[in-house]
């Protein structure tokens, strides 16, 4: 029996076998084109939405974009990419476990692509998220890992971003040498890499500010800020993270050094000019802003004022930063202060427990935040005129000022200030007068430097 098919049905089952493959091969083709035409409308639009501070619109658009990506190419960038714009949201918007799934799908194609501006990218993510939720030992790990790899592959910016990470570190813990190391190294790579005038410049004259306030060169500290602002004024838009950062930083010196009236000014101008895109609310300056003008208000006892922004930096520090975080505790402090003043005491004295509590457990016993809590706590009870209640708190933040702070730094005049006052009303005029003295001298060598 002969089974051979005849040359006419051949023709037509190879012809019938292309037009198959050449269906499944348009058929993979339309699918994955659907999944590109998708992805990218979607990433698009969450990334339009994110840039407006739309969070839930944007989250919605990105999660599709990041469900469509996963038909992509484990190498491809694209699968990244929208990952990482995810990432971010969460981080900026305090939902740290949800970042961190995202993250990790972005490190994973990171490391496939063996890009290494990518792995870096996610390493001073990963670091920004760790300092938001106060694992400061990690994400000091985190920046010394991603300078290391920065350093090796000529990374040159990526390497400053973590000298600076690690600079603001070291500032926040009060220690000063190797702040200076950092701002030292980044000055090299600055002086080698790029014109003075950059942004990397303007941020190097910040962070040299606040070391050299820190060390007790006020002067220089000052001359460094109003510097930076001279060259930020006319080149950088009111809402420019560089230029809010900027002028957090001014807000914060000007009340410690006594001048409120310019401290709120700048405050409110700041304030004023946050978040209105994702950029500026991403880094945060809103908190920042918040936290200035509640200790400016309290300061010059504006009580209505001040609870209109405590009660709002209570809310968006505890909405995006770790209720372990210190800014977290200095929140706390100014609604406690508050709260003494409207006659609360039971919540304030609460509230002033939970914030040296978050600031022992992340500098331990003797550190700044606990000294301005102390100092705080001695105000309140001077206010209610109990000065021998008031002598102890005030006794044990000048004390704690002495040892962190050099001599003349305005808070620990202050707090010198504050006690001397304490003695008077207690009739101890001549322990009184020594300390005035010994302000006096303070004031007079802080105005030299």
């Amino acid at each position: 029996m002969d089974f051979a098919v005849p040359f006419k049905q051949k023709m037509i089952i190879v012809i019938a076998c292309v037009l198959c493959g050449i269906a499944i091969a348009a058929g993979v083709v339309f699918y994955f084109n659907q999944h590109d035409f998708v992805w990218q409308k979607a990433c698009e639009e969450g990334l339009r939405e994110r840039e407006n501070c739309n969070f839930q619109s944007a989250e919605k658009h990105l999660l599709v974009a990041c469900a469509n990506a996963e038909s992509f190419p484990l190498t491809d960038v694209r699968r990244y990419s929208s990952n990482l714009a995810l990432a971010e949201l969460y981080i900026a918007t305090g939902n740290f476990s949800k970042a961190a799934t995202f993250m990790e799908k972005a490190t994973v194609s990171a490391e496939l692509q063996n890009d290494v501006e990518h792995k870096l990218k996610v390493l001073g993510l990963r670091a920004d998220m760790l300092c938001r939720e106060a694992r400061f030992d990690d994400a000091r790990i985190t920046y010394k890992e991603m300078s290391e790899l920065a350093q090796k592959t000529r990374q040159t910016s990526f390497e400053m971003d973590a000298l600076l990470g690690q600079a603001k570190l070291d500032l926040l813990y009060l220690k000063r040498n190797e702040s200076e190391e950092a701002i030292e190294q980044i000055d090299s790579l600055t002086s080698a890499a790029l014109e003075e005038k950059t942004e990397y410049g303007i941020l190097l004259s910040i962070y040299t500010a606040l070391l050299a306030e820190l060390k007790g060169r006020y002067k220089t500290a000052l001359m460094l800020f109003e510097d930076a602002n001279h060259v930020v004024q006319n080149r950088e838009k009111p809402s420019s993270s560089l230029k809010l950062l900027l002028g957090n930083n001014c807000a914060t010196y000007y009340l410690q050094a006594r001048n409120s009236v310019r401290a709120r000014n700048l405050a409110v101008r700041v304030f004023d000019n946050c978040d209105k895109d994702f950029d500026s609310y991403f880094d945060a300056h809103a908190l920042h802003a918040l936290r200035n003008l509640s200790a400016i208000y309290l300061e010059e006892n504006e009580l209505l004022r001040a609870k209109q922004f405590i009660e709002k930096e209570v809310e968006e520090v505890g909405k995006r930063l770790s209720h372990k975080h210190p800014y977290y505790g200095l929140a706390l402090e100014h609604r406690a202060v508050l709260e003494s003043r409207e006659g609360k005491t039971d919540e304030a004295a609460r509230d002033f427990k939970a914030a040296q509590n978050i600031f022992v457990k992340t500098f331990g016993e003797k550190n700044r935040f606990s000294a301005d809590t102390l100092a705080d706590i001695a105000k309140v009870e001077i206010e209610k005129k109990n000065f021998d209640a008031a002598s102890i708190p005030c006794k044990e933040a000048l004390a704690i000022y002495k040892t962190i702070l050099p001599y003349d730094h305005p808070s620990a005049l202050k707090a010198t200030l504050l006690l001397s006052m304490i003695y008077r009303e207690q009739g101890k005029e001549v322990m009184a007068h020594t300390l005035e003295v010994e302000a006096s001298q303070g004031l007079s060598a802080a105005d030299g430097k």
